[in-house]
């Protein structure tokens, strides 16, 4: 399974400018109009049958969320390959040609297992060998590094000593008829570059700059602390010249320019095949067609065995970062809360203090239903424990079935989310308590009926994980220091589409707002939220002590379809 987005940077100015500006962007659905599904037969004679879009679609072989691509293989029916056609898979090519330009992916998950080959490289299909070929990413069977390669026509080759670049020279004769069409390759010396390592630390980016004199390729793992900014951001020009030494850097001292054309982009994922079939470990079970054919589940890659979380540098807490440009420093994160609270030890840090000061905000505590006032270190140790108990039984939960071997067949939905409160990570390595947002099945406050309120509740809270009839609500606030900065827009973004839809199995949420709460109901509708209806003085506030008067609610809802997330 493929998890990414890409940027295309077209050079700025002259040949000797260092600055490339964006020319094109392909990030969640931008992909569906930028890309072809080329439904062809495997060039490389793999066990895969590629399908169209509307077919990979409607299979769930490919889906797009506002900052996601994900692709994937069938893993739901046995084969005939070579007798019949192979596993349903895909492969993409850009609509449109690059030459000079940068080329950035940020990948967070690929695909992983025996048999499989996964890449992503640029190439002019309808002129092979003779434009060329650059394989950015690329391997088999799990086996890592990745090595990146140069495939062209005769005279083309790579001499060591005029490369500067932190990976390994591996192969120096770039003629696809030399040597089995193995290319001059580069391995980076990064064991986290490609398959389940790249995996376990949340992907990373990879990116090439091609010009008239040299191809290069750089690598950063996300949890590495020298990612360049201008690759992080997402903004709209880049530097290679500042990116430090690349993985491989191929000179064309020994090769003419004239070996690499017009270029499209393509990311496909085959099995067996020329390589992965040539070279199938005795690791792995049977022979490798018999292996896909018969055993669908072992392609499934489904994201509740590989959760999405960075892991802090200075607590090692599981968290999700919010994307560009308020990630990596902005995060959502498990509750704090120690039991020496209880003590009175005054060299306590956790998530107390800030819990109270929060609550007892009126820019904060005006906007909320729940919360009493005025907010006592009592309820906030009441709230954290509760709190607490739930992220660490849910990360518990969660790392049961991603450590163990369950049945791929079986999707294993978590209950709920390990994480729910937002921190700014600050230069000198510490972090501020910013915000909170919790995710939690409904229990219908909408419903003004004691009686039906709590018989919805209860049918509510009877359904198995991952049910889709299941209504999910949220609960957030956001310290007035960080308002209007568009952070709680992608606060729920990221726990909605990156945790909730893929690892919950979310398909409905029901969320209400004061209806003087401009803001909130703002980021609901930025968050593909629609109005449903508004409730008039249904909260007292002065009953709870937050002023004179009843207020409003206004009711959003969002459902995803089912199809879109077939099991």
């Amino acid at each position: 399974m493929f998890k990414s987005a890409i940027f295309l940077g077209a050079l700025a100015s002259s040949a000797a400018a260092t600055t490339y500006t964006i020319a094109d962007s392909f990030i969640g659905p931008s992909f569906l109009t930028g890309f072809n599904w080329e439904a062809i037969a495997d060039p490389t004679h793999g066990a895969v049958n590629y399908v169209d879009q509307p077919t990979a679609i409607s299979q769930n072989l490919t889906f797009t969320s506002s900052d996601t691509l994900i692709l994937r293989a069938d893993s739901t029916h046995t084969t005939n390959f070579p007798t019949g056609p192979g596993r349903n898979s895909v492969r993409i090519r850009s609509n449109k040609e690059y030459t000079t330009a940068v080329t950035v992916l940020n990948l967070r998950h690929m695909p992983v297992g025996c048999a499989t080959w996964p890449a992503f490289w640029t190439t002019l299909e309808s002129d092979w060998p003779t434009n060329g070929e650059v394989d950015i990413i690329e391997g088999v069977n799990d086996v890592s590094p990745n090595q990146s390669t140069l495939h062209t026509t005769a005279e083309c080759t790579m001499v060591a000593n005029t490369m500067t670049q932190t990976g390994n020279l591996v192969t120096t004769d770039c003629n696809t008829a030399d040597n089995g069409n193995s290319g001059c390759g580069v391995q980076t010396t990064k064991a986290n570059s490609y398959g389940p390592n790249l995996n376990a630390v949340g992907g990373g980016y990879y990116a090439m700059e091609r010009t008239s004199t040299y191809i290069k390729i750089w690598f950063w793992a996300r949890n590495e602390a020298n990612i360049p900014a201008d690759i992080t951001s997402g903004g709209s020009t880049v530097s290679p010249t500042n990116w430090g030494t690349p993985t491989a850097d191929f000179v064309f001292n020994n090769c003419a320019s004239s070996h690499f054309g017009p270029h499209n982009i393509i990311i496909n994922l085959t099995l067996c095949g020329d390589w992965a079939g040539a070279v199938y470990p005795a690791t792995c079970p049977s022979t490798c067609n018999n292996y896909v054919n018969t055993e669908p589940a072992a392609f499934a890659n489904a994201y509740p065995y590989s959760p999405p979380f960075l892991y802090d540098e200075v607590t090692n807490e599981p968290y999700l970062p919010l994307p560009a440009p308020h990630g990596p420093r902005i995060r959502i994160t498990p509750p704090r809360f120690d039991d020496a609270l209880r003590t009175g030890d005054s060299n306590c840090h956790d998530d107390l203090e800030p819990t109270v000061r929060h609550m007892n905000d009126p820019a904060v505590y005006m906007w909320l239903q729940a919360p009493p006032f005025p907010y006592t270190s009592k309820d906030g140790v009441t709230w954290l424990e509760k709190i607490n108990k739930e992220c660490k039984g849910i990360l518990n939960e969660m790392e049961g079935v991603w450590n163990s071997t369950p049945d791929p067949n079986i999707k294993h939905w978590i209950s709920g989310s390990p994480v729910r409160i937002i921190r700014e990570r600050q230069d000198d390595g510490s972090d501020v308590y910013i915000g909170d947002v919790g995710i939690d099945r409904s229990g219908f406050p909408e419903i003004l009926d004691k009686q039906e309120r709590e018989q919805k509740a209860k049918e509510n809270a009877a359904y198995a994980n991952g049910d889709p009839r299941i209504v999910w609500t949220l609960g957030d606030f956001m310290a007035p220091s960080h308002h209007g900065r568009g952070i709680m827009t992608a606060v729920i973004r990221t726990i909605i589409d990156e945790w909730a839809i893929p690892y919950m199995g979310a398909r409905k949420f029901y969320i209400g707002a004061f209806s003087t709460n401009i803001g909130s109901q703002k980021v609901f509708i930025k968050n593909a939220f629609s109005f449903v209806g508004e409730q008039a003085n249904v909260i007292d506030m002065k009953k709870r002590g937050k002023g004179d008067g009843c207020l409003s609610v206004k009711w959003f809802s969002r459902d995803i379809p089912v199809e879109l997330h077939k099991d």
